[in-house]
């Protein structure tokens, strides 16, 4: 499944947080990222997750213009990169998806949130 951003010239962007939840036998003190099409499947620090003990979740963020992206969650041990580290226990857990919807108030100079919707669903 290839990505496939926007092409309109009036395509918004959004704000996406990742949060990938491990199994306690696999999580890792290695690097983790979230790469895909949204990010030409560069492996930096902007696309490097937090580990939150508190959580148990690696976390972070992405600004990703509007359309359809295939993305995956890699390792990294020093020069080797490992996309094939969480693919057995992603496959089997729930994804989450957030829309928020905002309209622009012009008499007011204001944004305003109408509608807010969440999904779920499972791979």
């Amino acid at each position: 499944r290839l990505s496939t951003p926007s092409s309109r010239p009036e395509a918004r962007y959004a704000l996406v947080n990742f949060n990938l939840e491990v199994p306690l036998n696999e999580r890792t003190n290695d690097p983790v990222y979230v790469v895909g099409g949204f990010n030409n499947w560069a492996i930096d620090e902007f696309s490097r997750l937090a580990y939150s003990p508190e959580s148990g979740l690696y976390s972070g963020n992405a600004i990703v213009k509007e359309g359809t992206y295939t993305y995956k969650y890699v390792v990294r041990t020093g020069n080797r990169i490992n996309d094939l580290r969480f693919d057995a226990s992603f496959a089997s857990t729930r994804q989450e998806y957030h829309t928020l919807v905002y309209r622009r108030d012009f008499a007011d100079q204001t944004d305003r949130l109408v509608a807010v919707d969440r999904q779920f669903t499972s791979n």
